[in-house]
Protein backbone atom coordinates (compact mmCIF):
# COMPACT_ATOMS: atom_id res chain seq x y z
CA UNK A 1 0.00 0.00 0.00
CA UNK A 2 1.25 3.48 -0.57
CA UNK A 3 0.26 6.65 -0.94
CA UNK A 4 1.45 10.08 -1.42
CA UNK A 5 0.34 13.67 -0.65
CA UNK A 6 0.95 17.45 -1.70
CA UNK A 7 -0.53 20.32 0.02
CA UNK A 8 -0.23 23.60 -0.73
CA UNK A 9 -1.56 26.44 0.95
CA UNK A 10 -1.11 30.46 0.65
CA UNK A 11 -2.77 33.32 1.71
CA UNK A 12 -1.54 37.08 1.37
CA UNK A 13 -2.85 40.45 1.35
CA UNK A 14 -0.95 43.41 -0.72
CA UNK A 15 -2.06 47.10 -0.19
CA UNK A 16 -0.84 50.34 -1.07
CA UNK A 17 -3.12 53.10 0.03
CA UNK A 18 -3.54 56.56 0.93
CA UNK A 19 -6.01 57.13 3.64
CA UNK A 20 -7.18 60.93 4.88
CA UNK A 21 -3.79 62.05 3.59
CA UNK A 22 -2.54 65.17 1.50
CA UNK A 23 0.12 64.64 -1.11
CA UNK A 24 1.88 66.70 -3.27
CA UNK A 25 4.43 65.75 -5.91
CA UNK A 26 4.82 69.75 -8.29
CA UNK A 27 7.00 68.27 -10.31
CA UNK A 28 6.28 64.46 -10.90
CA UNK A 29 3.76 61.72 -10.53
CA UNK A 30 2.23 60.29 -7.40
CA UNK A 31 2.28 56.48 -8.03
CA UNK A 32 0.23 54.04 -5.74
CA UNK A 33 0.93 50.10 -6.46
CA UNK A 34 0.04 46.93 -5.07
CA UNK A 35 0.88 43.59 -6.61
CA UNK A 36 1.15 39.74 -5.66
CA UNK A 37 2.76 37.47 -7.85
CA UNK A 38 2.73 33.75 -7.35
CA UNK A 39 4.15 30.34 -9.01
CA UNK A 40 3.15 27.31 -7.51
CA UNK A 41 3.80 23.63 -8.35
CA UNK A 42 2.53 20.67 -6.62
CA UNK A 43 2.77 16.96 -7.26
CA UNK A 44 2.08 13.34 -5.66
CA UNK A 45 2.77 10.59 -7.51
CA UNK A 46 2.23 6.83 -6.29
CA UNK A 47 3.41 3.54 -8.28
CA UNK A 48 2.97 -0.07 -7.34
CA UNK A 49 4.36 -2.98 -8.76
CA UNK A 50 3.59 -6.84 -7.03
CA UNK A 51 2.98 -10.23 -6.82
CA UNK A 52 0.14 -10.48 -4.80
CA UNK A 53 -2.47 -7.07 -3.86
CA UNK A 54 -1.23 -3.39 -4.39
CA UNK A 55 -2.95 -0.16 -3.73
CA UNK A 56 -1.84 3.37 -4.63
CA UNK A 57 -2.82 6.69 -4.03
CA UNK A 58 -2.24 10.25 -4.98
CA UNK A 59 -3.53 13.17 -3.80
CA UNK A 60 -2.40 16.27 -5.10
CA UNK A 61 -3.67 19.98 -3.14
CA UNK A 62 -3.01 23.73 -4.16
CA UNK A 63 -5.63 26.86 -2.31
CA UNK A 64 -4.81 29.95 -3.01
CA UNK A 65 -6.66 33.56 -1.92
CA UNK A 66 -4.93 36.97 -2.48
CA UNK A 67 -6.02 40.16 -1.57
CA UNK A 68 -4.40 43.05 -3.90
CA UNK A 69 -5.54 46.79 -2.76
CA UNK A 70 -4.38 50.25 -4.03
CA UNK A 71 -6.50 52.77 -2.94
CA UNK A 72 -7.01 56.72 -2.03
CA UNK A 73 -9.37 57.21 0.59
CA UNK A 74 -10.63 61.12 1.94
CA UNK A 75 -7.16 62.46 0.53
CA UNK A 76 -6.49 65.17 -1.37
CA UNK A 77 -3.44 64.17 -4.21
CA UNK A 78 -2.21 67.39 -6.42
CA UNK A 79 0.76 65.65 -8.91
CA UNK A 80 2.99 67.99 -11.41
CA UNK A 81 1.76 65.15 -14.17
CA UNK A 82 0.04 62.01 -13.47
CA UNK A 83 -1.50 60.02 -10.92
CA UNK A 84 -1.43 56.29 -11.04
CA UNK A 85 -3.64 53.76 -8.72
CA UNK A 86 -2.82 50.27 -9.61
CA UNK A 87 -3.43 46.99 -8.23
CA UNK A 88 -1.97 43.99 -9.76
CA UNK A 89 -2.53 40.22 -8.83
CA UNK A 90 -1.03 36.71 -10.82
CA UNK A 91 -1.11 33.19 -10.32
CA UNK A 92 0.26 30.56 -11.89
CA UNK A 93 -1.30 27.05 -9.95
CA UNK A 94 0.14 23.91 -11.43
CA UNK A 95 -0.65 20.70 -9.79
CA UNK A 96 0.59 16.99 -10.68
CA UNK A 97 -1.19 13.86 -9.68
CA UNK A 98 -0.94 10.19 -10.60
CA UNK A 99 -1.17 6.87 -8.72
CA UNK A 100 0.10 3.91 -10.59
CA UNK A 101 -0.14 -0.21 -10.38
CA UNK A 102 2.73 -1.54 -12.70
CA UNK A 103 2.83 1.17 -15.43
CA UNK A 104 4.23 4.00 -13.98
CA UNK A 105 6.43 2.47 -11.14
CA UNK A 106 9.41 4.15 -13.08
CA UNK A 107 7.94 7.80 -12.89
CA UNK A 108 9.86 9.80 -10.26
CA UNK A 109 8.45 12.61 -8.14
CA UNK A 110 8.96 14.76 -5.03
CA UNK A 111 6.87 12.27 -3.53
CA UNK A 112 6.93 8.43 -4.61
CA UNK A 113 4.90 5.38 -3.26
CA UNK A 114 5.54 1.92 -3.78
CA UNK A 115 3.68 -1.60 -3.52
CA UNK A 116 3.30 -4.28 -4.86
CA UNK A 117 0.15 -6.42 -6.08
CA UNK A 118 0.15 -8.91 -8.79
CA UNK A 119 -3.43 -9.93 -8.09
CA UNK A 120 -5.73 -7.09 -7.56
CA UNK A 121 -4.66 -3.58 -8.31
CA UNK A 122 -5.97 -0.47 -6.96
CA UNK A 123 -4.93 3.22 -8.22
CA UNK A 124 -6.75 6.59 -7.08
CA UNK A 125 -5.60 10.14 -7.86
CA UNK A 126 -7.42 13.36 -6.67
CA UNK A 127 -6.14 16.73 -7.67
CA UNK A 128 -7.75 20.01 -6.01
CA UNK A 129 -6.70 23.21 -6.66
CA UNK A 130 -8.80 26.40 -5.40
CA UNK A 131 -8.08 29.95 -6.50
CA UNK A 132 -9.57 33.39 -4.94
CA UNK A 133 -8.42 36.52 -5.46
CA UNK A 134 -9.93 40.02 -4.94
CA UNK A 135 -8.10 42.73 -6.48
CA UNK A 136 -9.40 46.78 -6.09
CA UNK A 137 -8.02 49.94 -7.53
CA UNK A 138 -10.11 52.24 -5.54
CA UNK A 139 -10.92 56.33 -5.57
CA UNK A 140 -13.40 56.91 -2.57
CA UNK A 141 -14.21 59.10 0.68
CA UNK A 142 -15.12 62.30 -1.19
CA UNK A 143 -10.97 62.36 -2.09
CA UNK A 144 -9.51 65.35 -4.92
CA UNK A 145 -7.32 64.01 -7.26
CA UNK A 146 -5.67 66.13 -9.96
CA UNK A 147 -3.03 65.61 -12.49
CA UNK A 148 -1.69 68.71 -13.85
CA UNK A 149 -0.27 66.97 -16.82
CA UNK A 150 3.32 69.29 -16.94
CA UNK A 151 5.92 66.75 -17.39
CA UNK A 152 7.55 66.20 -20.74
CA UNK A 153 8.17 62.34 -20.60
CA UNK A 154 4.09 62.55 -20.85
CA UNK A 155 2.99 60.15 -18.35
CA UNK A 156 3.53 57.46 -15.88
CA UNK A 157 4.14 53.77 -17.00
CA UNK A 158 1.74 51.51 -16.03
CA UNK A 159 -0.53 48.23 -17.17
CA UNK A 160 -3.35 47.89 -19.98
CA UNK A 161 -5.02 44.17 -20.48
CA UNK A 162 -5.42 43.17 -24.27
CA UNK A 163 -7.14 40.32 -23.86
CA UNK A 164 -4.99 37.41 -22.32
CA UNK A 165 -1.83 39.61 -22.86
CA UNK A 166 -1.00 42.41 -20.27
CA UNK A 167 0.70 45.37 -21.78
CA UNK A 168 2.73 47.63 -20.58
CA UNK A 169 1.27 51.66 -20.99
CA UNK A 170 1.88 54.87 -20.52
CA UNK A 171 -0.81 57.15 -18.88
CA UNK A 172 -1.02 60.75 -19.22
CA UNK A 173 -3.25 61.93 -16.31
CA UNK A 174 -5.32 60.34 -13.88
CA UNK A 175 -5.74 56.44 -13.82
CA UNK A 176 -6.98 53.93 -11.72
CA UNK A 177 -6.27 50.44 -12.83
CA UNK A 178 -7.27 47.04 -11.57
CA UNK A 179 -6.13 43.52 -13.26
CA UNK A 180 -5.94 39.84 -12.21
CA UNK A 181 -4.36 36.88 -14.24
CA UNK A 182 -4.86 33.52 -13.02
CA UNK A 183 -3.60 29.95 -14.67
CA UNK A 184 -4.53 26.89 -13.44
CA UNK A 185 -2.60 23.52 -14.81
CA UNK A 186 -3.49 20.14 -13.94
CA UNK A 187 -2.32 17.12 -14.98
CA UNK A 188 -3.55 13.30 -13.70
CA UNK A 189 -2.58 10.41 -14.87
CA UNK A 190 -3.31 6.87 -13.30
CA UNK A 191 -2.30 3.86 -14.54
CA UNK A 192 -3.33 0.22 -12.96
CA UNK A 193 -2.12 -3.45 -13.76
CA UNK A 194 -3.02 -6.61 -12.62
CA UNK A 195 -3.63 -10.07 -13.04
CA UNK A 196 -6.98 -10.22 -12.22
CA UNK A 197 -8.86 -7.07 -11.23
CA UNK A 198 -7.45 -3.81 -11.78
CA UNK A 199 -9.49 -0.55 -10.66
CA UNK A 200 -8.22 2.81 -11.33
CA UNK A 201 -10.40 6.19 -10.22
CA UNK A 202 -9.29 9.88 -10.96
CA UNK A 203 -10.69 12.84 -9.78
CA UNK A 204 -9.38 16.79 -10.84
CA UNK A 205 -11.20 19.93 -9.37
CA UNK A 206 -10.56 22.97 -10.86
CA UNK A 207 -12.25 26.19 -8.98
CA UNK A 208 -11.07 30.20 -9.95
CA UNK A 209 -13.35 32.73 -8.03
CA UNK A 210 -11.61 36.12 -8.51
CA UNK A 211 -12.89 39.59 -8.47
CA UNK A 212 -11.81 42.48 -9.93
CA UNK A 213 -12.55 46.11 -9.24
CA UNK A 214 -11.69 49.56 -10.32
CA UNK A 215 -13.89 52.48 -9.61
CA UNK A 216 -13.85 56.16 -8.58
CA UNK A 217 -16.88 56.38 -6.18
CA UNK A 218 -17.89 60.22 -5.10
CA UNK A 219 -15.39 63.15 -5.35
CA UNK A 220 -13.38 64.66 -7.79
CA UNK A 221 -10.65 64.21 -10.22
CA UNK A 222 -9.03 66.40 -12.70
CA UNK A 223 -6.82 65.66 -15.48
CA UNK A 224 -4.79 68.01 -17.54
CA UNK A 225 -4.81 64.92 -19.98
CA UNK A 226 -6.86 61.75 -19.63
CA UNK A 227 -8.64 60.06 -17.17
CA UNK A 228 -8.89 56.02 -17.25
CA UNK A 229 -10.55 53.93 -14.95
CA UNK A 230 -10.09 50.33 -16.37
CA UNK A 231 -10.59 46.64 -14.86
CA UNK A 232 -8.91 43.25 -16.44
CA UNK A 233 -9.50 39.84 -15.45
CA UNK A 234 -7.88 36.91 -17.21
CA UNK A 235 -7.82 33.24 -16.65
CA UNK A 236 -6.38 30.15 -18.22
CA UNK A 237 -7.10 26.60 -17.41
CA UNK A 238 -5.74 23.91 -19.14
CA UNK A 239 -6.50 19.79 -17.70
CA UNK A 240 -4.98 16.60 -18.70
CA UNK A 241 -6.23 13.61 -17.44
CA UNK A 242 -5.41 10.28 -18.37
CA UNK A 243 -6.80 6.91 -17.26
CA UNK A 244 -5.43 3.34 -18.24
CA UNK A 245 -6.17 -0.12 -16.53
CA UNK A 246 -5.92 -3.75 -17.45
CA UNK A 247 -5.94 -7.34 -15.78
CA UNK A 248 -6.18 -10.77 -16.95
CA UNK A 249 -9.92 -11.33 -15.87
CA UNK A 250 -11.87 -7.61 -14.56
CA UNK A 251 -10.54 -4.20 -15.34
CA UNK A 252 -12.57 -0.84 -14.48
CA UNK A 253 -11.77 3.05 -14.24
CA UNK A 254 -13.34 6.06 -14.00
CA UNK A 255 -12.66 9.50 -14.67
CA UNK A 256 -14.60 12.51 -12.86
CA UNK A 257 -13.57 16.27 -13.66
CA UNK A 258 -15.37 19.06 -12.20
CA UNK A 259 -14.30 22.87 -13.00
CA UNK A 260 -16.06 25.68 -11.59
CA UNK A 261 -15.25 29.56 -12.75
CA UNK A 262 -17.11 32.86 -11.37
CA UNK A 263 -15.44 35.81 -11.77
CA UNK A 264 -16.99 39.59 -11.57
CA UNK A 265 -15.07 42.43 -13.47
CA UNK A 266 -16.23 46.14 -12.54
CA UNK A 267 -14.84 49.13 -13.96
CA UNK A 268 -17.14 52.10 -12.03
CA UNK A 269 -17.54 55.66 -11.73
CA UNK A 270 -20.32 56.74 -9.25
CA UNK A 271 -21.78 59.89 -8.09
CA UNK A 272 -17.95 61.44 -9.04
CA UNK A 273 -17.01 64.48 -11.05
CA UNK A 274 -14.80 64.23 -13.33
CA UNK A 275 -12.82 67.29 -15.50
CA UNK A 276 -10.39 65.49 -18.37
CA UNK A 277 -8.46 68.10 -21.14
CA UNK A 278 -8.97 64.61 -23.23
CA UNK A 279 -10.65 61.71 -22.83
CA UNK A 280 -12.34 59.69 -20.38
CA UNK A 281 -12.11 56.13 -20.50
CA UNK A 282 -13.88 53.72 -18.24
CA UNK A 283 -13.59 49.80 -19.71
CA UNK A 284 -13.78 46.19 -18.20
CA UNK A 285 -12.18 43.05 -20.01
CA UNK A 286 -12.82 39.28 -19.18
CA UNK A 287 -10.43 37.14 -21.01
CA UNK A 288 -11.00 33.25 -20.50
CA UNK A 289 -9.64 30.00 -22.43
CA UNK A 290 -10.19 26.76 -21.15
CA UNK A 291 -8.53 23.32 -22.53
CA UNK A 292 -9.02 19.93 -21.34
CA UNK A 293 -8.05 16.51 -22.67
CA UNK A 294 -9.91 13.72 -20.99
CA UNK A 295 -9.16 9.68 -21.58
CA UNK A 296 -10.02 6.59 -19.69
CA UNK A 297 -8.65 3.37 -21.52
CA UNK A 298 -9.59 -0.38 -19.78
CA UNK A 299 -9.20 -3.63 -20.93
CA UNK A 300 -9.96 -7.15 -19.83
CA UNK A 301 -10.09 -10.71 -20.32
CA UNK A 302 -13.30 -11.36 -18.94
CA UNK A 303 -14.72 -7.75 -18.82
CA UNK A 304 -14.15 -3.75 -18.97
CA UNK A 305 -16.06 -1.03 -17.52
CA UNK A 306 -14.64 2.26 -17.63
CA UNK A 307 -16.13 6.10 -17.66
CA UNK A 308 -15.79 10.14 -18.08
CA UNK A 309 -17.80 12.59 -16.34
CA UNK A 310 -17.01 16.43 -16.58
CA UNK A 311 -19.31 18.90 -15.27
CA UNK A 312 -18.13 22.61 -16.19
CA UNK A 313 -19.57 26.02 -15.03
CA UNK A 314 -18.56 28.92 -15.79
CA UNK A 315 -19.83 32.23 -14.30
CA UNK A 316 -18.89 35.87 -15.81
CA UNK A 317 -20.28 39.45 -14.97
CA UNK A 318 -17.98 42.40 -16.82
CA UNK A 319 -19.47 45.65 -16.45
CA UNK A 320 -18.34 49.29 -17.09
CA UNK A 321 -20.84 52.02 -15.72
CA UNK A 322 -20.96 55.71 -14.94
CA UNK A 323 -23.33 56.01 -12.73
CA UNK A 324 -24.38 59.69 -11.68
CA UNK A 325 -22.11 62.67 -10.79
CA UNK A 326 -20.55 64.94 -14.16
CA UNK A 327 -18.02 63.73 -16.86
CA UNK A 328 -16.33 66.54 -19.22
CA UNK A 329 -13.69 65.79 -21.42
CA UNK A 330 -11.92 67.77 -24.24
CA UNK A 331 -11.79 64.86 -25.74
CA UNK A 332 -14.09 62.00 -26.00
CA UNK A 333 -16.04 59.44 -23.81
CA UNK A 334 -15.22 55.50 -23.89
CA UNK A 335 -17.86 53.08 -21.79
CA UNK A 336 -16.49 49.59 -22.73
CA UNK A 337 -17.10 45.89 -21.58
CA UNK A 338 -15.63 43.17 -23.22
CA UNK A 339 -15.52 39.14 -22.47
CA UNK A 340 -13.57 36.97 -24.92
CA UNK A 341 -14.28 33.26 -23.83
CA UNK A 342 -12.91 29.93 -25.41
CA UNK A 343 -13.07 26.62 -24.06
CA UNK A 344 -11.78 23.16 -26.18
CA UNK A 345 -13.06 19.95 -24.72
CA UNK A 346 -11.63 16.61 -25.80
CA UNK A 347 -13.11 13.39 -24.35
CA UNK A 348 -11.95 9.46 -25.32
CA UNK A 349 -13.11 6.37 -23.80
CA UNK A 350 -12.04 2.98 -25.02
CA UNK A 351 -13.47 -0.52 -23.20
CA UNK A 352 -12.53 -3.57 -24.71
CA UNK A 353 -13.23 -7.18 -22.83
CA UNK A 354 -13.69 -10.38 -23.88
CA UNK A 355 -16.58 -11.22 -23.00
CA UNK A 356 -18.18 -8.11 -21.81
CA UNK A 357 -17.25 -4.44 -22.70
CA UNK A 358 -19.00 -1.31 -21.42
CA UNK A 359 -17.81 2.21 -21.22
CA UNK A 360 -19.35 5.65 -21.74
CA UNK A 361 -18.76 9.56 -21.62
CA UNK A 362 -20.65 12.58 -19.85
CA UNK A 363 -19.54 16.00 -20.02
CA UNK A 364 -22.12 18.90 -19.25
CA UNK A 365 -21.75 22.56 -19.69
CA UNK A 366 -22.98 25.32 -18.32
CA UNK A 367 -21.35 29.23 -19.82
CA UNK A 368 -22.73 32.23 -18.34
CA UNK A 369 -22.03 35.77 -19.34
CA UNK A 370 -23.16 39.06 -17.99
CA UNK A 371 -21.77 41.98 -20.41
CA UNK A 372 -22.91 45.12 -19.49
CA UNK A 373 -21.79 48.88 -20.24
CA UNK A 374 -24.25 51.59 -19.46
CA UNK A 375 -24.49 55.50 -18.03
CA UNK A 376 -26.71 54.02 -15.33
CA UNK A 377 -30.49 55.21 -14.94
CA UNK A 378 -30.78 58.60 -12.73
CA UNK A 379 -33.64 60.04 -11.27
CA UNK A 380 -35.06 64.01 -12.06
CA UNK A 381 -32.93 65.36 -9.36
CA UNK A 382 -29.95 62.96 -9.44
CA UNK A 383 -28.42 61.46 -12.98
CA UNK A 384 -25.25 61.67 -15.02
CA UNK A 385 -24.57 64.95 -16.60
CA UNK A 386 -22.31 64.75 -19.92
CA UNK A 387 -20.43 67.53 -21.30
CA UNK A 388 -17.87 65.83 -23.48
CA UNK A 389 -16.37 67.73 -27.39
CA UNK A 390 -15.10 64.63 -28.81
CA UNK A 391 -17.21 61.46 -29.66
CA UNK A 392 -19.21 59.11 -26.92
CA UNK A 393 -19.16 55.57 -27.25
CA UNK A 394 -21.11 53.20 -24.81
CA UNK A 395 -20.42 49.26 -26.34
CA UNK A 396 -20.66 45.79 -24.53
CA UNK A 397 -19.33 43.19 -26.68
CA UNK A 398 -19.44 38.89 -25.99
CA UNK A 399 -17.04 36.49 -27.95
CA UNK A 400 -17.68 33.03 -27.22
CA UNK A 401 -15.91 30.25 -28.65
CA UNK A 402 -16.88 26.72 -27.92
CA UNK A 403 -15.26 23.06 -29.42
CA UNK A 404 -16.56 19.93 -27.97
CA UNK A 405 -15.10 16.28 -29.30
CA UNK A 406 -16.46 13.28 -27.45
CA UNK A 407 -16.06 9.71 -28.33
CA UNK A 408 -16.63 6.31 -27.06
CA UNK A 409 -16.14 2.85 -28.53
CA UNK A 410 -16.42 -0.66 -27.05
CA UNK A 411 -15.52 -4.14 -28.18
CA UNK A 412 -16.58 -7.73 -26.60
CA UNK A 413 -19.23 -10.44 -26.80
CA UNK A 414 -21.13 -8.02 -25.73
CA UNK A 415 -20.41 -4.19 -25.92
CA UNK A 416 -22.42 -1.47 -24.73
CA UNK A 417 -20.61 2.12 -24.95
CA UNK A 418 -22.38 6.06 -25.13
CA UNK A 419 -21.71 9.88 -25.82
CA UNK A 420 -23.28 12.32 -23.87
CA UNK A 421 -22.97 15.60 -24.64
CA UNK A 422 -24.92 18.35 -23.13
CA UNK A 423 -23.98 22.49 -23.28
CA UNK A 424 -26.30 25.52 -22.37
CA UNK A 425 -25.47 29.03 -22.48
CA UNK A 426 -26.94 32.08 -21.34
CA UNK A 427 -25.67 35.16 -22.66
CA UNK A 428 -26.73 38.72 -21.78
CA UNK A 429 -25.21 41.75 -23.40
CA UNK A 430 -26.04 45.30 -22.98
CA UNK A 431 -24.90 48.84 -24.23
CA UNK A 432 -27.54 51.56 -23.05
CA UNK A 433 -27.59 54.97 -21.82
CA UNK A 434 -30.21 55.21 -18.53
CA UNK A 435 -33.07 57.15 -18.00
CA UNK A 436 -32.51 60.67 -17.41
CA UNK A 437 -28.46 61.20 -18.23
CA UNK A 438 -28.06 64.37 -20.04
CA UNK A 439 -25.35 65.77 -22.61
CA UNK A 440 -25.60 69.60 -21.78
CA UNK A 441 -22.71 72.58 -22.96
CA UNK A 442 -20.92 71.31 -26.04
CA UNK A 443 -22.19 68.79 -28.23
CA UNK A 444 -20.78 65.40 -29.02
CA UNK A 445 -19.49 64.85 -32.35
CA UNK A 446 -21.10 61.58 -32.22
CA UNK A 447 -23.06 58.84 -29.67
CA UNK A 448 -22.64 55.12 -30.20
CA UNK A 449 -23.94 52.58 -28.26
CA UNK A 450 -23.67 49.34 -29.64
CA UNK A 451 -24.10 45.54 -27.77
CA UNK A 452 -22.77 42.82 -29.94
CA UNK A 453 -22.85 39.00 -29.18
CA UNK A 454 -20.79 36.19 -31.23
CA UNK A 455 -21.16 32.48 -30.47
CA UNK A 456 -19.58 30.06 -32.48
CA UNK A 457 -20.22 26.37 -31.68
CA UNK A 458 -18.51 23.22 -32.83
CA UNK A 459 -20.07 20.26 -31.14
CA UNK A 460 -18.91 16.26 -32.64
CA UNK A 461 -19.83 13.16 -30.65
CA UNK A 462 -19.27 9.84 -31.89
CA UNK A 463 -19.66 5.85 -30.97
CA UNK A 464 -18.40 2.80 -31.73
CA UNK A 465 -19.73 -0.69 -30.62
CA UNK A 466 -18.65 -4.00 -32.14
CA UNK A 467 -19.07 -7.55 -31.01
CA UNK A 468 -21.89 -10.60 -30.70
CA UNK A 469 -24.40 -7.59 -29.17
CA UNK A 470 -23.50 -4.39 -29.66
CA UNK A 471 -25.22 -0.97 -28.67
CA UNK A 472 -23.99 2.32 -28.62
CA UNK A 473 -25.56 5.70 -28.48
CA UNK A 474 -24.69 9.55 -29.15
CA UNK A 475 -26.44 12.02 -27.49
CA UNK A 476 -26.11 15.74 -28.17
CA UNK A 477 -28.05 18.60 -26.55
CA UNK A 478 -27.49 22.21 -27.20
CA UNK A 479 -29.64 25.11 -26.08
CA UNK A 480 -29.45 28.81 -25.55
CA UNK A 481 -30.98 31.64 -23.54
CA UNK A 482 -29.53 34.43 -24.91
CA UNK A 483 -29.82 38.73 -24.96
CA UNK A 484 -29.41 41.42 -26.43
CA UNK A 485 -31.58 44.02 -25.75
Amino acid sequence: IGVAISDVTLSGTAEAVALDSTLSANSSDIVLSASSERSIGSAAMGANVGGSAGITGSISLISREDAVRAGVDGSTLTAGDSILVEALAEATLGATGGGGEGLLSAIGAPTVSLAGGGSVGIGASVTVITSAATVEAEVTGDSALTANGTAADGGVSGHMREGQTLDGHWYHGVAVVADSATALNALSVGATAAGSVAISVQVPVLTVEDSVTAQIAGGRADSAADISVLAGNASTLRVFSLLAQGSGAVSGGADVEVLNLAKTTSALVEDADLVAAEDIAIGAVAAEEIETTSASLSAGATAAVSGVVQVMKGENETSAVLSGGTAEAGGGLDIDATSVRTIDQLGVNGTFGLYAAIGGQVFYMLAEDRVIAEIADGTAADHAELDIEGDVAITAGSDLEIDNTVVSGGAGAVAISASVLVVKTEQEVAARIGEYASLTGRSADSILVEADQDILHSASVGNISGGGAAIGAAILQLSGGNQLP
